[in-house]
């Protein structure tokens, strides 16, 4: 369905835009005349919807992985939050994650 179309049907009376929608949409910050551009409105909803990226949470979720499993999938895991963080050296602060972690207070399975 073209943008042009589909943007049209739910602005229309028959198929009202979702009032959670309609409020983002009233709060954008339209520049000039984007707000009746089809493919503007689709890319301001788009990048409003978008995650976005936190730095710090990611590495806090890197350094606090849970090691209740076997190791494999905890070093599946790692390498996930790590692929996920802005980190340079990544394969250095997994190993890092691995030796400076107290192993004594982690339950994980051989």
């Amino acid at each position: 369905m073209p943008i042009k179309l589909s943007l049209s049907i739910a602005n229309s009376c028959q198929y009202p835009l979702p009032s959670s929608v309609r409020s983002v949409y009233d709060n954008i910050a339209w520049e000039s005349d984007d707000k009746h551009k089809p493919k503007k409105v689709l890319e301001a909803l788009e990048n409003y919807c978008s995650p976005r990226d936190n730095e710090v949470l990611e590495l806090h979720r890197f350094w606090n992985i849970q090691c209740h499993e076997p190791f494999d999938k905890f070093l599946t895991e790692l390498k996930t939050k790590a692929a996920s963080c802005s980190i340079q050296e990544k394969d250095r602060m997994m190993k890092d994650n691995i030796v400076f972690r107290d192993w004594k207070t982690s339950r994980i399975a051989s």
